[in-house]
Protein backbone atom coordinates (compact mmCIF):
# COMPACT_ATOMS: atom_id res chain seq x y z
CA UNK A 1 0.00 0.00 0.00
CA UNK A 2 1.47 3.34 -1.08
CA UNK A 3 1.20 6.08 1.53
CA UNK A 4 0.19 9.51 0.25
CA UNK A 5 2.77 12.27 0.82
CA UNK A 6 2.07 15.09 3.22
CA UNK A 7 0.79 18.34 1.64
CA UNK A 8 3.58 20.21 -0.14
CA UNK A 9 2.55 23.59 1.26
CA UNK A 10 3.74 22.24 4.64
CA UNK A 11 7.18 21.60 3.06
CA UNK A 12 8.10 24.84 1.27
CA UNK A 13 11.90 24.55 1.36
CA UNK A 14 14.56 23.13 -0.96
CA UNK A 15 17.82 21.46 0.08
CA UNK A 16 20.69 19.57 -1.48
CA UNK A 17 21.94 16.54 0.45
CA UNK A 18 25.59 15.50 0.02
CA UNK A 19 26.51 11.90 0.89
CA UNK A 20 30.21 11.24 1.37
CA UNK A 21 31.69 8.75 -1.09
CA UNK A 22 35.26 7.61 -0.39
CA UNK A 23 37.86 6.96 -3.02
CA UNK A 24 41.04 5.11 -2.22
CA UNK A 25 42.99 6.81 -5.02
CA UNK A 26 45.12 9.68 -3.71
CA UNK A 27 42.84 10.15 -0.69
CA UNK A 28 40.27 12.13 -2.67
CA UNK A 29 36.84 12.54 -1.10
CA UNK A 30 33.81 12.94 -3.33
CA UNK A 31 30.14 13.50 -2.56
CA UNK A 32 26.94 12.33 -4.24
CA UNK A 33 24.33 15.10 -4.41
CA UNK A 34 20.57 14.58 -4.11
CA UNK A 35 18.20 17.53 -4.48
CA UNK A 36 14.93 17.74 -2.55
CA UNK A 37 12.32 20.30 -3.60
CA UNK A 38 9.78 19.82 -0.81
CA UNK A 39 11.15 19.64 2.75
CA UNK A 40 10.67 21.54 5.99
CA UNK A 41 13.61 23.40 7.54
CA UNK A 42 13.08 24.90 11.01
CA UNK A 43 15.52 26.58 13.35
CA UNK A 44 15.45 25.10 16.84
CA UNK A 45 14.85 27.40 19.75
CA UNK A 46 16.33 26.97 23.19
CA UNK A 47 14.77 28.43 26.28
CA UNK A 48 16.63 30.05 29.09
CA UNK A 49 15.26 29.22 32.54
CA UNK A 50 16.01 32.69 33.91
CA UNK A 51 14.04 34.39 31.13
CA UNK A 52 10.61 33.65 29.73
CA UNK A 53 11.60 33.72 26.09
CA UNK A 54 13.08 31.47 23.43
CA UNK A 55 16.34 32.21 21.72
CA UNK A 56 17.48 30.75 18.40
CA UNK A 57 20.32 28.24 18.46
CA UNK A 58 22.58 27.02 15.67
CA UNK A 59 20.54 23.82 15.29
CA UNK A 60 18.14 23.20 12.43
CA UNK A 61 15.64 20.38 12.01
CA UNK A 62 14.99 19.20 8.44
CA UNK A 63 12.03 16.91 7.75
CA UNK A 64 12.00 14.87 4.54
CA UNK A 65 8.83 13.08 3.44
CA UNK A 66 10.07 9.78 1.98
CA UNK A 67 6.84 9.43 0.01
CA UNK A 68 7.66 12.53 -2.08
CA UNK A 69 11.36 12.27 -2.99
CA UNK A 70 13.22 11.86 -6.30
CA UNK A 71 14.74 8.46 -5.42
CA UNK A 72 14.20 5.86 -2.71
CA UNK A 73 15.80 6.09 0.73
CA UNK A 74 18.29 3.26 1.32
CA UNK A 75 19.71 2.22 4.70
CA UNK A 76 23.30 3.46 4.96
CA UNK A 77 24.74 -0.07 5.42
CA UNK A 78 23.33 -1.05 2.01
CA UNK A 79 24.08 2.33 0.40
CA UNK A 80 27.76 2.11 1.39
CA UNK A 81 28.04 -1.00 -0.82
CA UNK A 82 25.76 -0.12 -3.76
CA UNK A 83 25.58 3.73 -3.68
CA UNK A 84 22.14 3.83 -5.30
CA UNK A 85 19.32 6.05 -4.06
CA UNK A 86 20.10 8.28 -1.11
CA UNK A 87 20.89 7.79 2.56
CA UNK A 88 21.94 9.72 5.65
CA UNK A 89 25.09 9.37 7.74
CA UNK A 90 25.42 11.16 11.07
CA UNK A 91 29.03 11.99 10.21
CA UNK A 92 30.56 13.53 7.08
CA UNK A 93 27.24 14.21 5.28
CA UNK A 94 25.88 17.73 4.96
CA UNK A 95 23.09 19.73 3.35
CA UNK A 96 22.95 23.10 1.64
CA UNK A 97 19.91 25.27 2.33
CA UNK A 98 19.72 28.87 1.06
CA UNK A 99 23.46 28.78 0.18
CA UNK A 100 24.32 27.84 3.77
CA UNK A 101 26.18 24.63 4.53
CA UNK A 102 24.70 22.65 7.44
CA UNK A 103 26.41 19.60 8.91
CA UNK A 104 24.21 16.62 9.81
CA UNK A 105 24.81 15.73 13.46
CA UNK A 106 22.01 13.18 13.95
CA UNK A 107 18.96 11.76 12.23
CA UNK A 108 15.80 9.88 13.08
CA UNK A 109 13.85 7.52 10.84
CA UNK A 110 10.10 7.70 11.41
CA UNK A 111 8.13 4.63 10.28
CA UNK A 112 4.60 4.80 11.71
CA UNK A 113 3.07 2.46 9.10
CA UNK A 114 5.40 -0.56 9.04
CA UNK A 115 9.05 -1.00 8.12
CA UNK A 116 9.29 1.50 5.25
CA UNK A 117 10.40 4.97 6.42
CA UNK A 118 7.76 7.67 6.01
CA UNK A 119 9.85 10.60 7.25
CA UNK A 120 13.52 11.28 7.92
CA UNK A 121 14.26 13.98 10.48
CA UNK A 122 17.76 15.49 10.30
CA UNK A 123 19.33 17.58 13.04
CA UNK A 124 21.91 19.92 11.52
CA UNK A 125 24.32 22.63 12.68
CA UNK A 126 26.09 25.43 10.87
CA UNK A 127 29.59 24.41 9.84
Amino acid sequence: MKIQPSPRFLRPHKISLFNKKDYELEGDVDYIQTDFNHVTVCAEHSSNSSKNKSEPSDNFVVTIDCNDVPTKYVDFAIWNKEMEGWTVHATDDYIIHKNQELEIVSFKIISPFGDEPSFIELTCQRK
